[in-house]
């Protein structure tokens, strides 16, 4: 009988574990880790080519220097997305995990639905209009040491901007529903969150 009763209490254990949802202060943290270990995302901004359709495009990006959670970009100005955020600023930044498959389900392959990822909406500022290699700014510095080769393109190919985006909302996807947390992140908490790695 104490055995059937172990057996009970290690089952409904297991069942709250498989069905435990993070919190809004986990994903919270969750979000701000994928910022700050992350280098690419996907812009969409409103294309002014074709008005019917956003348009959306891969991009480099990098954390702010003190790990804040703002992303900041170098576009060059003849680039279709920088075109578009001159024309109308507003856009949404969707990230995601490279590659979740150490933070995945036990034995199941990789599945990138199984991964966390995030979308941004709000605004583009321009921070810098005329970025250089020879600089002493802070957010360039550590845009630089996130892309080693933006120096390099900067004095050499086009005009470049700096952006900085402003975040108005946010959305997370922890995951699969039922075992991770799917919904509105406010600004506040996210800001205020310290950096944690999904688990």
């Amino acid at each position: 009988m104490k055995n059937m009763n172990l057996i009970f209490l290690f089952l409904i254990l297991s069942f709250s574990n498989i069905f435990c949802q993070e919190s809004l202060k986990e994903a919270a943290e969750h979000s701000r880790w994928i910022i700050n270990n992350s280098v690419i995302g996907f812009v969409s901004t409103f294309s002014i080519k074709n008005t019917n359709y956003p348009f959306v495009s891969m991009e480099d990006f990098c954390d702010s220097y003190n790990s804040s959670g703002i992303p900041f970009f170098l576009l060059p100005t003849v680039s279709t997305t920088s075109k578009n955020i001159l024309n109308n600023p507003n856009a949404s930044i969707s990230i995601a995990l490279v590659n979740c498959s150490i933070n995945n389900y036990d034995g199941i392959p990789y599945d990138a639905l199984a991964c966390s990822r995030m979308i941004l909406s709000g605004y583009f500022s321009i921070y810098d209009k005329n970025p250089t290699s020879n600089t002493n700014d802070l957010e360039l510095l550590k845009y630089f040491k996130c892309h080693p080769a933006a120096p390099y393109l900067i004095d050499i190919e086009h005009s470049w901007l700096f952006y900085k985006f402003n975040i108005q909302s946010i959305y997370f996807i922890g995951g699969f529903g039922n075992i991770h947390y799917i919904g509105n992140i406010d600004t506040k908490i996210y800001f205020d969150a310290q950096i944690v790695p999904p688990s």
